[in-house]
């Protein structure tokens, strides 16, 4: 019962929000863009401004509660 209320009273993402995270994400893609196409030559460091491969580790660390178990 006491979840049911608190998710009444939970604020939900505004269309003003939406529209940050979005210029947010898309600024960030251009940057990735722009430094994959400079270290064109390195691998190494071209992944290191791929959306894709970072999002990829970040999923792969192992997470707090399964470090514990």
């Amino acid at each position: 019962e006491t979840q049911e209320i608190l998710k009444g009273d939970s604020k939900g993402v505004s269309a003003e929000a939406v529209t940050e995270f979005n210029a947010i994400y898309s600024e960030c893609i251009s940057i990735g863009k722009i430094a994959a196409n400079f270290h064109k030559g390195d691998a190494v460091m071209r992944d290191k401004f791929s959306y894709s491969k970072i999002l990829k580790s970040l999923n792969a660390a192992p997470r707090k509660k399964d470090e514990e178990k």
